[in-house]
């Protein structure tokens, strides 16, 4: 009976050992700080307890890594004119990767960012992808039209930041064949009564629930 507790103890103790072992070396590939920064985040492992991490997956401690592991790029300070913004945007962007695509809004050629030192990527997918590629780490920053944006920001509300706009406002409308005036006209007609009636705004906040607090001016008219 003592040799069998005797044996259980140095099971136990070479159970204890191998797990150290395992824990040093996955610390020693894993947890490396130049390591971390190549992959772009940072694992944070936690317990749900007393709002130090909670069932909705914030917390005390949730805050307190995310903000130790945070961008270096900070919302900049509006100024008295969108030029002014967007100079200063660009102005936080020098040794920054910035994720972008060819031939659409978020072109970066558009904005010219490369004459700011940053580092643009071009990325081969989709519009939906940008903002989770941030997230894998595949660079520091992309740009966002406001209706990804906003959709971001609702989706993984801890996880972006705006810093600034990089360009003037750029607005979106329906196209219509030049020779397609009826179609046009009845379609023009049926928005400005969708609009009237408040069924627009309805529509809106069922997509992007958040906007009419960015653009409440917009959403005035």
């Amino acid at each position: 009976m003592e040799i069998s507790k005797r044996m259980k103890v140095m099971v136990i103790g070479m159970f204890f050992s191998i797990l150290s072992g395992l824990f040093l070396r996955v610390s020693a590939v894993f947890d490396d700080l130049e390591a971390i920064r190549q992959q772009g985040f940072l694992r944070h492992l936690g317990v749900p307890y007393a709002n130090f991490i909670t069932n909705s997956g914030d917390g005390f401690s949730v805050e307190l890594i995310q903000r130790f592991a945070d961008s270096p790029l900070k919302p900049i300070i509006p100024g008295d004119t969108v030029e002014t913004d967007i100079a200063a945007v660009k102005a936080k962007l020098s040794g920054i990767s910035v994720l972008g695509m060819s031939g659409i809004c978020v072109d970066r050629r558009l904005y010219h960012l490369a004459n700011y030192d940053a580092g643009v990527i071009l990325h081969q997918g989709n519009l939906n992808e940008l903002a989770p590629a941030v997230m894998n780490g595949l660079a520091e920053s992309t740009l966002l039209d406001v209706p990804d944006s906003l959709v971001a920001l609702h989706k993984w509300p801890n996880a972006f930041k705006v810093i600034g706009p990089v360009t003037q406002v750029q607005n979106m409308g329906v196209g219509f064949r030049k020779e397609s005036l009826q179609l046009r006209e009845q379609f023009n007609a049926f928005l400005q009564e969708f609009r009237k009636n408040g069924h627009y705004l309805q529509l809106v906040q069922k997509y992007y629930p958040t906007a009419i607090y960015y653009f409440e001016n917009f959403f005035k008219k």
